[in-house]
């Protein structure tokens, strides 16, 4: 099974205001319709050292997912299986980590989380 990088096809950034917080939620699209071999692909996000995620979510489109951890994902790529797996980075807590095994070619992945962090106020102005 090959690494690779593949296709990022589309990404939507959404933010929902709550009083003190914003939602931020990211949609990424990756293709794998240029890729010729099954892949295992690792990717990486970061937030905000005072952020919590919420949700995270990659569905594979016309695949199940499975996300039920280290040992399922284990068994899962020794089966060939498409599979998911979410967590957090040992060293570093503000990095994410979502792994998926035997990715096949010619299929869309969409990868989608949300987190939420405070909003600073600065002279009636909100950053994020």
């Amino acid at each position: 099974m090959a690494k690779t990088s593949i296709e990022l096809k589309q990404v939507q950034y959404t933010i929902h205001i709550q009083p003190g917080l914003a939602a931020v939620q990211i949609c990424q699209i990756y293709s794998t319709k240029q890729n010729k071999d099954q892949s295992q692909l690792e990717y990486l996000f970061k937030i905000d050292q005072n952020s919590a995620v919420s949700k995270n979510d990659q569905s594979l489109w016309s695949n199940k997912r499975v996300r039920r951890g280290q040992k399922k994902y284990q068994k899962g790529i020794e089966d060939g299986k498409t599979i998911v797996i979410s967590q957090e980075d040992q060293e570093i807590s503000n990095i994410k980590k979502a792994k998926i095994g035997c990715l096949s070619p010619g299929k869309l992945l969409k990868n989608q989380f949300v987190h939420i962090q405070p909003l600073q106020v600065f002279l009636n102005q909100f950053s994020l």
